[in-house]
């Protein structure tokens, strides 16, 4: 009998834990969570609503405690994170191949991007420059864009002025021509 009431007892205060309705769970994290790289965690609750509703419910069909519903919450944040890690991991090592000037290149994009879009749809553009494939695809753009398809210029190419003509030769006689020819030749010496 002591037994049966040391069992009531219990079951009576667990359910004085739960809380009255499936809304009432808090979106909270355990105290002594520690999250991957000691990062901090924000609940999206509005972008995930019917997420957390569902877990809500859940935790209140199956009789959970407000911490017991806040440690299952940590496992969320704690697995969120770490992937959240690991891919701005994958990401930094992407970037690194683009060379020792990769932050500086991945800067002038991102305020490129900014300066095209605004604020408010550069954001989710900036977020996509994770590889060195997007860097170098984001400055193509950006080249093809700036120049408006023209090639830049280079002097590499152009002809050299003749130096050696002599002005309005093709309009001379014969006999100017050797005139011209043998001034010429005598300046060189």
């Amino acid at each position: 009998l002591a037994a049966m009431m040391d069992r009531q007892a219990q079951d009576d205060l667990r359910k004085a834990t739960i809380p009255p309705t499936p809304q009432d769970y808090k979106l909270a994290l355990p105290e002594s969570l520690k999250l991957p790289g000691d990062g901090k965690y924000q609940f999206d609750e509005a972008g995930n609503k019917a997420t957390f509703d569902a877990a809500r419910a859940w935790a209140h069909n199956r009789g959970l405690s407000q911490s017991d519903f806040s440690e299952m919450m940590g496992l969320y944040a704690s697995h969120h994170a770490q992937q959240e890690a690991a891919l701005a991991e994958r990401s930094r090592q992407e970037i690194a191949k683009a060379g020792i000037n990769a932050p500086q290149r991945v800067d002038a994009v991102a305020k490129w991007i900014t300066g095209m879009v605004g604020e408010a749809d550069a954001k989710p553009i900036r977020a996509t420059i994770i590889t060195d494939a997007h860097l170098r695809f984001y400055e193509a753009v950006m080249g093809k864009i700036t120049s408006q398809g023209a090639a830049s210029f280079s002097q590499s190419h152009r002809v050299p002025p003749d130096t050696d003509a002599i002005p309005g030769y093709d309009k001379m006689s014969f006999e100017q021509r050797r005139q011209a020819q043998d001034n010429y030749a005598a300046r060189r010496r």
